[in-house]
């Protein structure tokens, strides 16, 4: 039951929540968001109220759900059970709606983005960490590939490169388990750096360097 956890820390105590409640009309914040505001996704948005409790249920950095269950996947069921979707028992298994499974499975680009962006409300500095950190992995794995670089010539060379780009990795993988909350899933991990992607282009499109030439 909800009252066997301490919510109210979290950004949103969605415990609080009464059930069919527009999350827009009570968190106007979100308005602000098009992955919120604009879901185009039909069973995503149809299911947009319980989608967002599960959200802050489970990938609020203040969810007392992570100190509470340690296992991954029982977390994300707790998570969905108190989000108010329902699953019934066969052979021994919880099976959940098709929107709940692709949201527990992170198989919904519309709720993975969702999620990213609540992840990315809380945790702003790791998003711009991550984003200029994967620019910096690129740039070091170029400097492997391309034998005209100086720097990686030597074999010597080669391997401090190597040593740095893995060392760019980790801290990479750091960032994004932190982020998202200890959630390693692939497809979510996925969109995730493409996310990363459109922002750091955007970055680009917006650098002093490029505005005058982007203004004409």
């Amino acid at each position: 039951m909800e009252n066997e956890y301490d919510f109210s820390n979290m950004m949103y105590d969605v415990s609080l929540l009464p059930l069919g409640s527009n999350i827009l009309s009570v968190y106007p914040k979100l308005k602000q968001y098009s992955e919120f505001n604009k879901v185009a996704e039909a069973s995503a948005k149809a299911n947009l109220e319980k989608i967002f409790r599960y959200i802050v249920y489970f990938y609020d950095k203040n969810t007392p759900l992570k100190d509470s269950i340690e296992n991954i996947i029982k977390r994300k069921i707790e998570a969905a059970r108190l989000a108010g979707f329902t699953s019934k028992v066969v052979a021994g298994k919880n099976v959940f709606s098709p929107i709940a499974k692709q949201m527990l499975n992170c198989q919904n680009e519309a709720i993975n983005k969702m999620i990213i962006r609540y992840c990315r409300m809380q945790g702003s500095r790791n998003f711009s960490l991550l984003v200029s950190g994967q620019e910096a992995f690129y740039n070091t794995l170029l400097q492997l590939i391309d034998p005209d670089d100086e720097n990686a010539k030597e074999t010597k060379d080669k391997q401090a490169v190597f040593s740095q780009a893995k060392k760019n990795s980790d801290q990479l993988r750091e960032l994004e388990v932190e982020l998202l909350n200890e959630d390693t899933n692939k497809y979510l991990t996925d969109d995730l750096y493409d996310y990363v992607e459109e922002e750091a282009r955007k970055q680009l499109l917006l650098s002093p360097e490029d505005y005058a030439f982007n203004i004409g």
